[in-house]
Formats: C-alpha cells, sequence, structure tokens
C-alpha cells in the first residue's frame, strides 16, 4: 500500500524506521512544515534513510536533494495528482488537518493517525460527517493513537458501545506525559515539578509545546475524543481543567515557559505533601461522567490501594465501566506516551487496514 505521511516530527520519523522494513508498504511522499516531498512509485528504503538523516540533523523537507522527487509546497498535492496513487494518508502533525483528512477520503484514501486536532477541535456534527463520508466511501479511519498510544483504548470503547450497552464513567490517566510527571514529584526524591517537566520534554514524552500537556489542552483532546467514540457529542468547552499555569506564562514562548513554570513549584510540594500524609498520591486524573454529565481533569488525591496510585513511568492507567456490568470495569494500563509505542501503534493501525483491504 502506498502511504502519504504528513508529519516528520520524532513520531513521522520513528514511524518510518520501523516501517521502513516492510516491502508492503511504501511511501510515496512525506511532509514537514516546508513541503511536501513526493516519488512516483514511492521512495527506496536508502532514499528513506537519507530523509531521516537530513531530519535527524535538524534539517527541513526543502533542504532534501533528489532529482527523481517531486517538490510540492500543498501538502494536500499529492491527493490531487494521480500519479502518486496514494492508499492511506498517515497524519503525525499537530495542526488542524481536517479539512485534508476530508479531502483524502473524498479521493478513496484511508486515514491513520495520531494527531488529536482533527477529532476533538472541530464541531461535533463535523467529526460525524468525516465518519460517515468514509463510510460512504468504504474508507476506514484508524484513530487509534489519539488517546493512550497503542493500549487500543479507543478499541474497547468502540466495543462497549456496540455490545455493553454504552460506557457509564471513564476515569484514570488521561496523559502518559503527566503520569509520568505525577510519579515523578510524587517519588522519594521529591522532584520539583518543573524538574518533572524539563524531564518529560528531553525524553520527547510531551507535545511539541510542553504548555498543551500542563494546561490540559492534550488531555481535554483526548477526553472529546473517547466521549464522540461513544457517540456521545462533547466539545472541548463541556470538559473542565483545573488551571495550573499562571496567566503571565500562557502566551510566552516555549524557552521563556520552561523557565516560569517553576513558579508553581512550591505550591506543587505542598499538595504532594498533603496528599502523603493522608495516606494518598496526587495524580493527574480524568472523570468522564456520562450518567451524570459531569467531566472533569485535574490533579486529585488518590488512596495508595488504588491501581493508578500504582502506576509508574508513562503508564496510564484507565478505566472504563460498561453499562451492562452492572459497576464493575475493565482497567487498561501500559506506557501511554512515548515516540516507540506511538509510531508502534500507527503502524498496527495501517496493518488493520492493510488485512482488510
Amino acid at each position: 500500500m502506498n502511504l502519504s505521511l504528513i508529519g516528520m516530527g520524532s513520531v513521522g520519523q520513528e514511524l518510518v524506521r520501523q516501517t521502513i522494513v516492510y516491502p508492503q508498504y511504501r511511501f510515496v511522499s512525506v511532509a514537514d512544515t516546508s513541503c511536501t516531498v513526493a516519488k512516483k512509485g514511492g521512495f527506496s528504503s536508502e532514499e528513506l534513510e537519507q530523509i531521516l538523516r537530513l531530519k535527524e540533523s535538524g534539517k527541513k523537507l526543502k533542504e532534501y536533494e533528489n532529482s527523481n522527487a517531486s517538490f510540492l509546497g500543498d501538502i494536500e498535492a499529492p491527493f490531487r495528482m494521480d500519479k502518486y496513487k496514494p492508499d492511506i494518508l498517515v497524519d503525525l502533525s499537530t495542526f488542524q488537518t481536517y479539512p485534508i483528512l476530508l479531502n483524502a477520503i473524498e479521493h478513496g484514501l484511508h486515514v491513520v493517525g495520531s494527531n488529536k486536532v482533527p477529532y476533538s477541535e472541530v464541531s461535533y456534527d463535523d467529526y460525524e460527517k468525516l465518519f460517515e463520508a468514509a463510510q460512504k466511501k468504504g474508507r476506514k479511519i484508524d484513530n487509534r493513537t489519539t488517546v493512550s498510544a497503542n493500549l487500543g483504548v479507543l478499541t474497547r470503547i468502540r466495543e462497549f458501545a456496540r455490545t455493553a450497552g454504552g460506557v457509564s464513567l471513564i476515569k484514570g490517566s488521561p496523559s502518559g506525559t503527566m503520569a509520568y510527571i505525577s510519579w515523578l514529584i510524587n517519588g522519594d526524591n521529591n522532584v520539583p515539578f518543573s524538574e518533572a517537566l524539563k524531564d518529560a520534554r528531553e525524553k520527547k514524552y510531551t507535545e511539541p509545546n510542553p504548555r498543551d500537556d500542563i494546561v490540559g489542552e492534550d488531555s481535554r483532546r483526548k477526553g472529546v475524543i473517547k466521549s464522540r467514540t461513544l457517540g456521545f457529542p462533547l466539545e472541548m468547552s463541556d470538559i473542565r481543567v483545573e488551571k495550573i499555569v499562571p496567566d503571565e506564562l500562557m502566551y510566552v514562548s516555549v524557552d521563556e515557559f520552561m523557565k516560569g513554570i517553576e513558579k508553581i513549584d512550591g505550591r506543587m510540594s505542598e499538595r504532594v505533601m498533603e496528599a502523603k500524609n493522608k495516606g494518598c498520591v496526587l495524580r493527574y486524573i480524568a472523570e468522564l461522567d456520562f450518567e451524570n454529565k459531569n467531566f472533569e481533569i485535574g490533579f486529585k488525591e488518590v488512596s495508595v490501594d488504588e491501581k493508578i496510585a500504582k502506576s509508574t513511568g508513562t503508564d496510564n492507567a484507565i478505566s472504563i465501566f460498561p453499562r451492562r456490568w452492572n459497576g464493575k470495569s475493565i482497567t487498561i494500563e501500559g506506557p501511554g506516551a512515548g515516540v516507540e509505542v506511538t509510531a508502534q501503534g500507527v503502524l498496527a493501525g495501517m496493518d488493520y487496514i492493510y488485512e482488510i483491504y
């Protein structure tokens, strides 16, 4: 199958590395913020290695030298040019690609990706239109990695929506990044919040702009996607998110934000100690209560006996309560962030489509 890839950041590069050994997949185009580079028949493994070295050196695709490739300024161009014939659009970008996804589907492409924005930062009506368009065209949208990397949370939610009367409550860690930070600040070494965030960023667990993780926008997007997967028409504004970032840091540069976030270290350390004195830990939790229509995200005190309190590193622990299970739940645990596991999930989505078609 021919792949058209949008997004050559860390996850995009890792996906290329993981996919390059499978002959059934051919990258006919790759795109970063500078341009799209396309080649009829697909890039060879040697050419993909050259592209990886270019990106690893910090350069843009527009600096790639290949006389056999076409350089397209418009990332939608491969879908309008029959000679490239992509089968799957792989969206690993971080911006609003809804029009691009809709255009791809209308041109007969399947869609796979980890980009949360087109599934959350559009109205519920537009969200439905996207999936309705795919159904009419007989195409698949696999967005499993928009939530909890490769844990398959959305897959289970879809199953319960069809077979268990839906879901009454979803509760747990909404973010591998925030789970990692929570784990560090609650540890024996009393790591300050700002240092934990810096460590997470260096390990590439955060969004490109770490403020998205701390402000809760990334977690809010995941909450919206989980709800919409159930068929519940949630909007971004319906989820309350605890305010952690001071107003003066909301619109500064990433570097200024990373320095200024030290301002909250004292209060976060106090909250960690308050939780410990109660036999609890402080964890970043999302609660999506569909019965009472109450949706909130933030730091909460959790008993050390609960599963989520025992999570380490980037592990997510997400409990799903199917309506027909009479109050019982299933808890999905595992790494909810990380370049490798996210790329693995995207590859799994590609394999799913390849096996069907």
